[in-house]
């Protein structure tokens, strides 16, 4: 730089060099300036720098922030959603608009969250169902916890379970509810036909009828006229037909490979508590029913005759117990074979259970003794119905063996008694045995109440 003539100028220089080719000195090129022409287009750059400078990171920050928005948002919003997903919520939805791969991976979530969802509530509702179902031996409730909680797995119009005696021989049980959420339990009897059961015997899975085709009569049953289609699933225990789920939808609604799945396990699940049931029953019934004659045994003489004490002391009435036992039964045995006495003893079974209310029972006490607890009878109801009895034998048919030969005579001994206030079962069932042990000491055939038996042993 330098000054001249008041100004500041800029000069530039450079050397040309001649000394070695044409022999005469370097040549000295000087260019000079002003200042300000020499800076001018320096001073335009820097006044215009900065706001550039301000306006590009402005530009590039908003286009940031929006494309950070554009990829996170969808990210953020699969966060939250696994998230609800962990915490065992799947109804939120993720929101992506997006038409790049964030929204079709956000479709892809939203597709697995609903299958996510329907399997952990089809989970939840086998595993509940499970629990209640195995936890009750009645199968009426296992049939109504089970119609319940199905509304969960599929959104039928009508949930039902028909069940069926292990002989198929009686009515079915037919048991239905609506899928209104305070939808009552109905039940039914209805017939199936021979058609009807190898129709279910054959199809072992899934079978669906449409009313196009024509309803069989038992669906027609819980069919109400808003349902095209039903879903029947057989259950079988031991191979043996022993219920059949059923679903009612309304038209147009088809069900889906993975929910035929879900009510087919459903089924196997209720196939087996109700296994579960008849096994318990039948426990049940052979170790308090006698094998023979179908009647209560001793060990569950006790219990019906605490339970008849205890109403007869809430309504003030009389309780009578009474002691059978056939005479000479030990004869029948040895002479004619253990058929004949078994035959024998079904008969008198049979006997005592027509000559008696319901409300009475009859139990095999053992061999050839039989007991009868007849209530709400006074003393005299209770010796008329000893009498009544032992004529009946007397003159009935008992007299046969297995292949219709005749016995010979027939009689039975009865002793009785009638409970008294503050005794105990073991006490009034002791007294009544006395009288029967009286009763064959003086002859047999005949009946004698334990006071009878007492006066005598005193007199």
């Amino acid at each position: 730089d330098w000054t001249g003539s008041g100004s500041k100028y800029l000069a530039g220089y450079w050397t040309l060099f001649t000394e070695g080719k044409f022999s005469i000195h370097d040549w000295t090129v000087v260019v000079s300036q002003t200042e300000r022409d020499a800076l001018l287009a320096v001073s335009g750059f820097r006044s215009i720098y900065v706001p550039v400078l301000v306006l590009a990171v402005l530009v590039i920050s908003l286009t940031a922030t929006y494309l950070i928005r554009k990829k996170l948002t969808p990210l953020v919003e699969l966060r939250d959603a696994t998230q609800r997903i962990a915490c065992g919520n799947f109804n939120g939805k993720v929101r992506v608009s997006s038409d790049d791969e964030l929204g079709e991976l956000g479709e892809a979530f939203n597709q697995m969250t609903d299958k996510l969802g329907s399997l952990f509530s089809s989970l939840s509702t086998m595993a509940e169902i499970d629990r209640l179902i195995l936890s009750s031996f009645d199968a009426g409730y296992i049939v109504s916890t089970a119609l319940e909680r199905s509304r969960a797995l599929t959104p039928c119009t009508v949930a039902a379970i028909l069940r069926l005696d292990e002989d198929q021989v009686k009515p079915g049980l037919i048991s239905f509810r609506s899928s209104q959420a305070d939808a009552v339990l109905n039940e039914k009897s209805v017939i199936l036909s021979a058609a009807d059961i190898q129709e279910l015997n054959e199809d072992t899975n899934v079978l669906t009828v449409r009313r196009a085709d024509g309803f069989p009569a038992y669906v027609e049953v819980v069919a109400s006229p808003d349902i095209s289609s039903v879903l029947l699933l057989p259950m079988f225990i031991k191979q043996n037909l022993a219920a059949v789920l059923m679903f009612g939808y309304a038209d147009g609604f088809r069900v889906g490979k993975e929910e035929r799945i879900r009510l087919r396990e459903l089924s196997d699940r209720v196939a087996v508590a109700l296994s579960y049931c008849r096994w318990v029953v039948r426990l049940y019934h052979q170790a308090h029913f006698d094998a023979l004659t179908n009647l209560p045994n001793r060990a569950l003489l006790k219990d019906r005759l605490d339970q008849a004490i205890a109403r007869a002391q809430r309504n003030t009435s009389c309780v009578g117990i009474m002691f059978l036992d056939l005479d000479h039964f030990k004869r029948v045995n040895d002479s004619l074979g253990h058929s004949s006495g078994d035959l024998l003893l079904k008969d008198m079974a049979q006997l005592l259970v027509s000559s008696l209310r319901d409300v009475d029972t009859v139990v095999r006490f053992g061999g050839d003794e039989f007991a009868v607890i007849i209530e709400n009878a006074p003393r005299a109801g209770v010796k008329s119905v000893a009498e009544t009895i032992r004529q009946q034998v007397d003159e009935s048919n008992l007299k046969r063996t297995d292949t219709g030969q005749p016995l010979g005579d027939v009689t039975v001994s009865i002793g009785y008694d009638c409970i008294r206030p503050g005794d105990s079962p073991g006490e009034v069932l002791k007294r009544a045995d006395k009288a029967l042990f009286e009763a064959k000491q003086r002859g047999r055939n005949r009946v004698i109440a334990y006071e009878d038996q007492d006066r005598s042993r005193r007199n």
